[in-house]
């Protein structure tokens, strides 16, 4: 190999290096938060369509605070990830230990008001959903979570007697999530971006 030839390919894998990390730490974080905000979008109008076609009012409590807690994360969306959250769950720990949880509070109020079983399970899904959504925005952006999420999927499969991988990743991401983070205080915060 002449020296051009090798000068040519440490430039290439010079540019190629650089490409790489523009893409990495650029454009995928911009995406990921993207692919979020529009799922939760899709959630929370899933939500409305449920709510427009009579089976809860637009005004009832648990319809506005599930709302309101959707909004917040599409609002507070590219505060989510496990930097941003230890850092606000330190402040939480040193500043406001002994703030109530209002929004779980009030959510809990709301959703114990529904007499009808099949509006509060599909409400409860529609939390669930969401839930899911952030564990899924914070997990899939920490390299640290990835490996406990990798690590709890395989002791869940084993558990699970190897039936149900999709089973499995969603114990595990909720495990993972739930373990390491109070989500109420998650909500808490949505809650406080939405108002």
């Amino acid at each position: 190999m002449t020296q051009a030839q090798m000068l040519v390919t440490i430039l290439e894998a010079a540019i190629g290096s650089c490409a790489l990390v523009f893409v990495t730490f650029a454009l995928w974080p911009s995406v990921r938060l993207d692919v979020f905000r529009q799922q939760m979008f899709a959630v929370r109008d899933e939500l409305f369509d449920y709510a427009a076609s009579g089976k809860i009012g637009f005004d009832h409590p648990a319809y506005r605070l599930l709302r309101q807690s959707m909004n917040g994360f599409i609002r507070y969306g590219h505060r989510i990830t496990f930097f941003q959250i230890n850092m606000s769950m330190l402040h939480w720990k040193i500043v406001e230990s002994h703030a109530p949880m209002d929004w779980t509070e009030r959510w809990d109020r709301a959703i114990s008001t529904i007499d009808d079983a099949d509006v509060k399970n599909s409400l409860l899904a529609f939390h669930r959903r969401s839930i899911m959504l952030v564990s899924g925005r914070l997990v899939f952006g920490s390299p640290v979570l990835l490996l406990v999420l990798a690590v709890g999927t395989l002791i869940e499969l084993f558990n699970l007697g190897w039936r149900s991988a999709k089973a499995a990743f969603e114990r595990s991401l909720n495990r993972t999530t739930t373990t390491l983070i109070d989500v109420r205080r998650l909500e808490e915060e949505a809650a406080r971006a939405a108002a």
